[in-house]
């Protein structure tokens, strides 16, 4: 079985492991936060380097991708820096590929692409009535009992399925989406 892990700086409660599989293959996709804590992380990465098929960091970009150029997040790169036999992903290209398919990919359930003139994207933890007032909800990733887990973690579980003990390029990512059919989920209230 394979082994796809984010390690997130983010708080420990939100934790989970599912196995899934993807076309026959097995993937254990776990999800280990920190709570802030960026030495916990720091060790993690650490002990999970050259253990699992991909590692995937939660809570904190390492890179912004602007222009097909990517920025280090010069903050964020000391969490990984003991990391040199595991594919290390944070999610920005797969974010970059799902982006711009997550309405087509979508469209079984929706029956049509939708057409936007303008489109208003609020962050729905601080804007809960626009959200309540917003009838569907459209994710990038799918959800595994019970649990939608972040793109970084969607990218690790595509690294691993791949095995190629390295990150994919975008184009890699984006035939995998297909053969491995990832779909948004869609949620209409």
């Amino acid at each position: 079985m394979r082994r796809a892990v984010s390690v997130s700086l983010g708080s420990p409660r939100r934790d989970k492991q599912v196995v899934v599989e993807l076309n026959g293959v097995e993937i254990s996709v776990e999800r280990i936060g920190t709570g802030g804590d960026a030495r916990q992380a720091r060790r993690l990465f650490a002990g999970l380097d050259g253990q699992v098929d991909a590692l995937s960091v939660g809570g904190i970009d390492l890179y912004v991708r602007l222009d097909g150029r990517d920025y280090p997040v010069r903050s964020a790169l000391p969490l990984v820096r003991e990391v040199r036999q595991t594919p290390l992903v944070d999610g920005r290209l797969l974010k970059y590929v799902l982006e711009r398919r997550v309405f087509e990919l979508a469209r079984p359930v929706l029956d049509e692409i939708p057409h936007f003139g303008r489109a208003f994207q609020p962050f729905t933890v601080d804007r809960t009535g626009l959200a309540e007032a917003v009838s569907t909800v459209i994710t990038t990733s799918p959800r595994w009992q019970g649990r939608s887990f972040g793109i970084n973690m969607m990218e690790a579980v595509l690294v691993a399925y791949a095995g190629r003990g390295r990150a994919l390029t975008p184009q890699e990512l984006g035939a995998l989406v297909d053969e491995v059919q990832l779909k948004p989920e869609v949620i209409c209230f």
